[in-house]
């Protein structure tokens, strides 16, 4: 969980980043070079924590199947979800 909450930290730095060189663009009339620049950066970069943050989700589901394996073998009574799962964020398009 604490790899979620780094890496959503370090996305909403980059965020402010890439706000903040769109802003400076924008102020100077910028070419349009410069901004499909700025898109293809942006893009690629979301691409990558699309990737991360699902990887990350798979892993959560994972470790959660196997506490509840491991309780319901052991005889304790099986744990819901984690909060923490199930409040994830949603911030991938659904295109395909």
């Amino acid at each position: 969980m604490n790899d979620l909450k780094t890496l959503r930290r370090e996305d909403k730095l980059e965020m402010e980043e890439l706000r903040q060189q769109q802003r400076e663009v924008i102020s100077e009339s910028g070419s349009s070079e410069v901004l499909n620049k700025m898109y293809d950066s942006a893009n690629a970069k979301y691409e990558a924590i699309k990737h991360d943050y699902e990887q990350l989700r798979k892993r959560c589901v994972r470790i959660h199947s196997l506490v509840v394996a491991a309780r319901s073998v052991s005889g304790t009574s099986a744990c819901p979800p984690p909060d923490s799962v199930n409040a994830l964020p949603i911030f991938m398009h659904k295109d395909g």
